[in-house]
């Protein structure tokens, strides 16, 4: 349970395989959703409300529905949380010296060389944007985008929907609900 600005984006981390396998994203909603299976899962939202009634909501329904895997009680309990000053030292040096994973290493001299070559191409070279192509069914107005963040934004889409659609050669007419 929880209450969120951006939804598409809460259930889409929910589902995401590398969150789910990340050692790091180590929540217990992932272990449970790996333990148990998607199938044993469901995802609801309950209400939509204005932004300011978030946490009175969730609020009611944690105490309505009580459920197992919401580990603190309190609405918005991470809320803007900052780690205190002695946590947040020791994370920041739990992959220093001999804890890192490259301590002792360096890279050779060719590895050197082509990361420098690497970097001044990224430079010198930038890579030019996916041109996308929309056409608008109603007026058959087509409009050329010479990046996918463009047309994401003008068709308040997501960039990594347009680009799986060109990845997957999808030609059928995307619709738009205009809310």
């Amino acid at each position: 349970m929880g209450s969120s600005i951006d939804l598409g984006k809460r259930l889409r981390d929910y589902y995401k395989i590398d969150l789910l396998t990340n050692k790091r994203a180590n929540s217990y909603i992932h272990r449970a959703i790996l333990a148990h299976g998607y199938l044993n899962f469901t995802l609801k939202i309950l209400e939509y409300c204005d932004r300011g009634d978030t946490f009175t909501r969730e609020q009611y329904y944690l105490d309505l529905l009580k459920p197992e895997y919401n580990i603190p009680k309190l609405a918005g309990f991470y809320s803007g949380y900052k780690h205190p000053d002695e946590v947040r030292k020791q994370m920041s040096e739990s992959k220093k010296g001999e804890k890192n994973s490259f301590y002792g290493k360096s890279h050779t001299e060719e590895v050197k060389a082509l990361m420098s070559t690497a970097r001044k191409n990224r430079l010198t070279q930038p890579k030019p944007g996916l041109q996308v192509e929309v056409i608008d069914l109603e007026t058959n107005v087509t409009t050329v985008y010479d990046s996918v963040r463009k047309p994401a934004d003008a068709l308040n889409s997501d960039i990594k929907t347009i680009l799986r659609r060109e990845k997957n050669g999808i030609t059928k007419p995307y619709k738009i609900g205009i809310l």
